[in-house]
């Protein structure tokens, strides 16, 4: 390495050595992904050393595929044991309380983190809104904005929803019959505050405990 290089690192090691960095720690539903990428980046601009989540498994579902439910259960522990180390060497925790909501997971990161001593930072006060950086705009949103302009006067998401899936039997291979489904979907969750992939997500943990079997009419139902 070249003198000056050597002079140059020498003199960042030394920097590093005497300032340490304020580390926060990021916690929060993996939910919502898009605000912990937002938040690492916001809070590395403010030159913190930030702890986000390493692994997301909401959306990285085959980490755990061909596992028994037994070895899920301790890979999930084994990572939730790693994200509270890191509260336990962060300086602060940052709550990532998307629309003020505080699942239970979360919860146990705060009470936690209080019991170990450390600051709780959270994104978004009481009462108030969560700045629209943090949101990523999807699909539904789209479709719901859509409606809210082309169909402002619509009754029943339901019965344009049964349409679509009549017409789908009649084409089950045709793509446009099957976007067109999920658009229904999609519109009929927005109008009830409900996000369709997650709670998509969210049943399919459900689903996957579950066993089943096949019926004399050939369909599968669960025990």
């Amino acid at each position: 390495m070249p003198v000056s290089n050597r002079i140059k690192y020498g003199a960042i090691v030394e920097q590093i050595v005497c300032e340490k960095p304020h580390i926060v720690c990021l916690c929060g539903s993996t939910k919502y992904s898009h605000a912990f990428r937002v938040a690492a980046q916001e809070e590395t601009l403010k030159l913190y050393c930030v702890f986000s989540i390493g692994v997301n498994l909401r959306e990285n579902p085959e980490i755990l595929s061909g596992k028994t439910e037994h070895e899920k259960m301790l890979q999930k522990n084994e990572l939730v044991r790693v994200h509270y180390h890191k509260i336990l060497l962060a300086d602060e925790v940052l709550i990532l309380n998307i629309h003020g909501i505080i699942g239970e997971d979360t919860q146990n990161e705060i009470d936690f983190a209080i019991s170990v001593g450390k600051p709780v930072r959270y994104l978004v006060p009481l009462g108030a809104v969560t700045p629209s950086r943090y949101l990523q705009t999807s699909l539904q949103d789209e479709i719901a904005a859509w409606a809210s302009v082309h169909l402002p006067h619509e009754a029943d998401s339901l019965v344009k929803l049964q349409e679509e899936l009549d017409e789908l039997a009649l084409s089950p291979a045709d793509p446009n019959e099957i976007g067109d489904l999920i658009i229904g979907l999609m519109h009929h969750a927005s109008k009830h505050g409900i996000n369709a992939l997650a709670a998509a997500a969210d049943k399919f943990e459900i689903v996957k405990t579950r066993q089943y079997k096949m019926q004399p009419d050939g369909t599968c139902r669960h025990c």
